[in-house]
């Protein structure tokens, strides 16, 4: 699970699930208010093709769960 803040100071979680097709590479991705939570509060999708766009895959998928989550 990857935590990020949004510019209000909520902190927020985020699960990432590997994508399936077309967005195979991608990933699936649900928002929580809380680590441990079991309710997802929003989801969102990481396109394969934005991840291209990084040479190192982990700070990409980083840098656009702040992004989709803000």
């Amino acid at each position: 699970m990857i935590k990020v803040t949004t510019k209000n100071g909520l902190d927020l979680f985020i699960s990432l699930c590997d994508d399936v097709d077309p967005n195979k590479g991608g990933y699936y991705c649900e928002v929580y208010l809380d680590e441990g939570d079991c309710l997802n509060i929003d989801n969102f999708v990481i396109q394969k093709a934005d991840l291209d766009c990084f040479i190192n895959r982990e700070e990409g998928i980083e840098t656009l769960c702040k992004v989709y989550a803000k």
